[in-house]
């Protein structure tokens, strides 16, 4: 897992320093108003013959928004649900996964459709 990044002090409570995490720019947890379900991060959706154009436009998008590590399998899901991150990746991971998914042909998009994890997508 990711390692969350905080100022609060090591006496502080999980709760504490999640939002923290949250809250810096740099977290990988970070959302920003422009971040929202609907987007497109890449100008063409894939369609099979141009995976590799497809993948570096994914991969610099999520780059640049600080989520390709949900995609690469470095920032990993929380084994247990009490784990004071595992609402927070699981927000992500569900933002990730539908910028993903909002960029496939429909046919590819209909073999997908039930992954609920962005890396397996």
């Amino acid at each position: 897992m990711a390692s969350t990044e905080t100022t609060a002090s090591s006496s502080s409570t999980p709760n504490q320093n999640t939002i923290v995490s949250i809250e810096n720019s740099r977290s990988p947890y970070y959302l920003n108003n422009g971040d929202h379900p609907g987007i497109k991060i890449v100008p063409d959706p894939l369609t099979g013959d141009n995976y590799q154009s497809w993948r570096r436009s994914m991969t610099t998008a999520l780059s640049a928004k600080n989520k390709l590590g949900f995609v690469n399998g470095t920032i990993s899901q929380p084994n247990d649900e009490s784990d004071p991150l595992f609402l927070d990746w699981q927000r992500c991971n569900d933002l990730v996964l539908s910028w993903i998914t909002n960029c496939l042909s429909r046919q590819i998009y209909s073999t997908v459709l039930y992954l609920y994890i962005a890396k397996e997508v």
